[in-house]
């Protein structure tokens, strides 16, 4: 199977000490929350994170209320120590205990299956190794003419838009509940730059403590720009909800 994992380098640029503050982080950790929380029948649901890097989005769950672990097959430092018990880090997520894999009931793919070049195939393995799972949250790099030297950088094979989103998953296995674009006001920014082929930087700043509030407002502005703009409007990330039918559920 194709790894995801980051370098060193890699998850240094982007993912910096202080990184959860940004807000970019904050908001993607606010909507994929509200979306767990629409989804999960039981709040002791266990929720995996498929290359969940340095644990960002587990410790956001985890504080709110969410059993979550994670895995990657990278080795990074744990964004803060007292999420490194959750996360099996240099491990493949399909090779974990099977006791442990036959508790999850929601798996997180968030940024991930970009870097795959067979990314359907992927999750049909998932599927199998994960015999509860019963729902799929999926985020991805939106719309092909944002292509940029990130995506290069990064090892994306390619960003995507509602109709080529449905080939991330075979049907078969799980049906979409939802699709959303997200992080609208950034589009015509980001087209600007693509267009002009002016490149962006690869590198991600922390915030400092004194721009953090800044941070939280402009993710608070992402979370609502998300519930009141028709989910059709284009944006940089695009957002999935899939279920698990019945019949595609291990007996």
């Amino acid at each position: 199977m194709t790894t995801t994992a980051f370098d060193a380098e890699q998850f240094a640029r982007p993912y910096p000490d202080g990184i959860q503050h940004h807000y970019w982080n904050l908001a993607r950790n606010a909507l994929v929350l509200r979306t767990l929380r629409e989804q999960l029948s039981n709040p002791g649901d266990l929720v995996f994170d498929v290359g969940c890097g340095r644990g960002i989005t587990i410790e956001y769950l985890r504080r709110h209320g969410i059993q979550a672990i994670g895995a990657d097959t990278g080795e990074p430092v744990p964004i803060l120590p007292e999420v490194a018990s959750y996360l099996y880090l240099g491990q493949d997520a399909l090779t974990l205990p099977a006791d442990l894999r036959r508790q999850v009931r929601i798996l997180l793919l968030l940024d991930v299956l970009e870097h795959l070049p067979e990314p359907a195939a992927f999750v049909t393995a998932l599927a199998g190794a994960f015999p509860s799972c019963r729902d799929l949250v999926v985020t991805v790099p939106a719309r092909h003419e944002l292509w940029s030297n990130y995506d290069e950088y990064y090892g994306h094979y390619r960003r995507f838009d509602m109709t080529s989103a449905e080939t991330l998953v075979p049907p078969a296995l799980f049906k979409t509940t939802s699709r959303r674009y997200l992080f609208r006001l950034l589009y015509p920014p980001a087209l600007m730059l693509a267009l002009a082929k002016a490149g962006r930087p690869v590198s991600i700043a922390a915030p400092s403590k004194v721009l953090r509030p800044l941070h939280r407002i402009m993710a608070r502005y992402f979370q609502l720009e998300s519930s009141l703009l028709p989910r059709s409007v284009w944006g940089t990330s695009l957002m999935l909800t899939l279920r698990r039918p019945p019949a595609a559920r291990p007996s």
